[in-house]
């Protein structure tokens, strides 16, 4: 329950920012299989903590997605969370040209 709560309060900022600020955020998906339920904002905090860029972050449950909304230039955050992924040796996959409204298809 609290997680449908947290999830949908991230998605109502996220459109709301994004009709706000339309030519600077933009979103940035990675698929994270080993992330576990439990302790999963912990270790999302922890996996992005040092990378710069990153306004907010949610996670898409249903699809093992970390939801990532930046202002800043895309490709070199996809490049930072790269390198800071390969460091811990994470399983993941940087998803490109997904749309935020095809993701949310799947994460209500």
């Amino acid at each position: 329950m609290m997680k449908s709560i947290l999830f949908t309060l991230f998605l109502v900022l996220s459109v709301s920012g994004i009709s706000h600020a339309q030519q600077k955020s933009t979103f940035v998906y990675v698929e994270i299989p080993a992330i576990s339920e439990h302790r999963r904002d912990s270790e999302l905090k922890e996996l992005f903590n040092s990378i710069e860029g990153i306004s907010a972050i949610s996670y898409c449950e249903n699809l093992h997605l970390a939801i990532i909304r930046t202002e800043s230039n895309p490709e070199t955050l996809k490049a930072s969370i790269a390198q800071r992924m390969h460091d811990l040796r994470f399983r993941y996959s940087i998803k490109s040209n997904v749309s935020f409204e095809r993701v949310m298809q799947f994460c209500n």
